[in-house]
């Protein structure tokens, strides 16, 4: 029977940073070297992106009041503007600096330096094939999922849509007691919400894999510990303070349309970085 736990997101983590105890115990056991080194750099790898990963998660905590995931959730509901990632920019940029971290634990392009195949034949997993094989890989997308989950519940509105639709239809009542709740359709559309935003999510982390190159575990761990670190903590130490600056009767809206510049300016900084084509170079050497 599923429990509605008041400290459910320490859970979450707690579970997800075990999986690693099977990556190490897999590839020690197989008596290659090459496996041992998929070991190594797994241990270094998750256990220091679990950190700024951690922190980020604490930010939607401070904005709800609560380590209860199903409370978080029911904060979110009604426009999309009522998602924690708008509550202020900091919670914005946490959410980003979370999917970075979270596809770090996974082991996901580029940071999969455990079974990098250009270097350690297959990694951890050299020696496994098969079921065995088949076993490593579900818990990898099974981890996708988790973290995906995770970021959903806490900055994306969780089960909540973009737009009340459910209210607008009328699929909610009132109680005996004057509380509204869900009915079975609205559950139901809840459901499909949540599977729609973790599948779209385990989409972009094999987009990025497609994407960019893998990088090497020097440049994995710099990036964790000179730089997402750091920045997480700088985010924490903000979104404890914008409730002492911005009052609370229009903090939110305020830090919506940040969360919304930030959104425009990330993008236009893509779009000016992206380098041109060949014949686009050739075009402007000639004219």
């Amino acid at each position: 029977m599923a429990q509605n736990l008041n400290i459910a997101v320490f859970y979450m983590l707690a579970v997800m940073s075990v999986e690693v105890f099977g990556v190490i115990m897999a590839g020690y056991a197989s008596g290659s070297k090459w496996s041992l080194f998929g070991d190594m750099r797994e241990a270094a790898q998750v256990v220091s992106y679990e950190v700024p990963m951690a922190i980020c998660v604490v930010l939607p905590v401070l904005a709800a009041g609560t380590m209860n995931m199903n409370d978080v959730g029911r904060m979110q509901a009604g426009w999309f503007t009522n998602w924690i990632c708008f509550h202020d920019p900091f919670t914005f940029l946490a959410a980003l600096v979370y999917l970075v971290c979270a596809t770090a634990s996974v082991k996901r392009a580029p940071f999969d330096l455990a079974e990098a195949e250009s270097e350690l034949v297959a990694g951890f997993h050299t020696e496994y094939s098969g079921f065995r094989w088949l076993i490593f890989f579900m818990a990898e997308y099974a981890s996708m999922l988790a973290v995906s989950g995770i970021v959903i519940t806490m900055f994306w509105g969780a089960w909540n849509g973009p737009l009340p639709v459910t209210r607008w239809l009328g699929l909610w009542h009132t109680t005996e007691a004057g509380k509204d709740v869900p009915g079975t359709l609205a559950k139901i559309i809840g459901v499909l919400n949540f599977i729609a935003k973790g599948y779209f999510l385990v989409f972009v982390m094999m987009w990025v894999r497609w994407t960019l190159p893998r990088i090497r575990i020097d440049q994995v761990m710099k990036a964790c510990l000179k730089y997402l670190l750091p920045i997480s903590c700088f985010l924490l130490l903000g979104a404890a303070a914008w409730p002492l600056v911005v009052p609370t009767e229009w903090g939110g809206r305020v830090g919506g349309f940040a969360a919304a510049g930030l959104v425009l300016v990330i993008f236009g900084i893509g779009v000016r970085s992206t380098p041109r084509s060949a014949a686009q170079g050739r075009r402007a050497r000639v004219y």
